[in-house]
């Protein structure tokens, strides 16, 4: 779902676990997918993929690499490919 400069992304899974804290990921947009995930690394961010990478959503598709943050959660960084 879009408007204007907010995404969510929304889809069906498993039910929650019920615990504080339990979430699968949170995602935080940028507009240079490969210039963060450089960033990241130098950053010395724990980094949950070798490399960025890329999905047929959207109309051309999504950029996206994640790390781990500090309580163990997924963070995704996602470009919507232009």
């Amino acid at each position: 779902m879009q408007y204007n400069h907010l995404t969510l992304e929304i889809w069906t899974g498993e039910g929650a676990v019920r615990k504080t804290g339990a979430i699968n990921h949170i995602s935080l947009n940028t507009k240079d997918a490969d210039a963060a995930f450089k960033a990241a690394k130098a950053e010395g961010f724990k980094l949950k993929d070798s490399e960025v990478q890329h999905l047929d959503f959207w109309d051309k598709g999504i950029k996206f690499f994640n790390i781990e943050g500090p309580n163990a959660e997924t963070i995704e960084f996602c470009e919507i490919v232009k």
